[in-house]
């Protein structure tokens, strides 16, 4: 990824169903409570509590609530340069930051003042750090994570 620029970041409560045409940004959208399906043209993804889906640019898509619990969520929308631009879910269980970033990063970066955002892009960084190296995981590597998680 390169040529990075987060443009907001929100929490809050998702809807329970709608549809995104050509959606304006990327985003990250951490689940921090209840389930949501995405429906794609050519597959699906189910977003659990704990999970981070990745929401490229351009995408199209429907969601809907999976649980009677609301489906909270923290997210970060953002601009950048991406080798491979397909939705994703990732588990973020053994991701140091989560809980900051899903508690504090929002209001971090809202507040305006640089000192923050230079915090908020450090904690960027290292969520994608985090997630490259699941990425970079061999298929056996990958199947040993699952079963310890």
């Amino acid at each position: 990824m390169e040529n990075l620029k987060i443009l907001s970041s929100t929490q809050g409560f998702s809807k329970h169903s709608a549809s995104v045409q050509n959606r304006k940004t990327s985003s990250f959208i951490f689940r921090t409570s209840g389930s949501m399906l995405y429906n794609f043209d050519d597959f699906d993804i189910k977003n659990h509590a704990g999970e981070l889906i990745f929401l490229p640019q351009g995408s199209s898509y429907t969601f809907k609530t999976l649980s009677d619990e609301d489906a909270g969520y923290t997210s970060i929308s953002f601009q950048a340069d991406f080798v491979d631009d397909r939705a994703t879910i990732f588990s973020l269980e053994n991701c140091p930051e989560t809980n900051y970033i899903c508690n504090h990063f929002p209001t971090m970066w809202n507040l305006g003042i640089q000192s923050e955002k230079y915090q908020c892009f450090s904690l960027f960084y290292s969520l994608l750090s985090y997630i490259s190296s699941i990425e970079n995981m061999s298929y056996s590597d990958k199947k040993k994570l699952r079963i310890v998680e």
